[in-house]
């Protein structure tokens, strides 16, 4: 089976259609989202109702956890927490719920998707651990693969 992986579209239609026009002309079976459909862009509804329709397996990112629990933006800075009160009011109740949904990890073919540091942070940052906490997780964790976003570039 052919998977495409995703993560952190942030709001961001332009290049989720980008990306899905590219996933579609390569006959991919299944699309996986790792986190952070939301946040910074300005279209967070349209990117959700899209990945809904697409069907895309999801997990919850940080952002989607900052909209769905007020005190968890104190981990943002002052700026993005303003983003997402803003993000928040773009939101449709059903999007609202749909994101309420999300699982913090995602298993497919004994694979691991999470969005930050495995096996099920949502927060965590992969540049925030030891270079033997890395190791270790990845040389003794179960999953064939493990998938990780919230990266961005860094």
């Amino acid at each position: 089976m052919k998977i495409a992986v995703m993560s952190d579209i942030h709001g961001n239609l332009e290049a989720l259609d980008a990306v899905l026009e590219d996933i579609f002309s390569q006959c991919i079976e299944k699309i996986v989202c790792i986190g952070d459909l939301i946040g910074y862009g300005p279209n967070p509804e349209e990117v959700i109702q899209k990945i809904r329709r697409v069907d895309a397996c999801c997990t919850m990112g940080n952002h989607e956890l900052g909209i769905l629990f007020k005190m968890e933006r104190k981990w943002f800075n002052p700026n993005v927490r303003k983003g997402l009160s803003l993000t928040e009011g773009l939101l449709s109740p059903g999007s609202l719920k749909f994101i309420a949904g999300l699982p913090h990890t995602y298993t497919l073919y004994d694979n691991l998707f999470v969005h930050g540091f495995p096996p099920d942070s949502v927060k965590t940052y992969l540049f925030e651990k030891s270079t033997d906490e890395i190791a270790r997780w990845f040389l003794t964790s179960g999953p064939k693969l493990t998938f990780v976003g919230h990266t961005h570039d860094l």
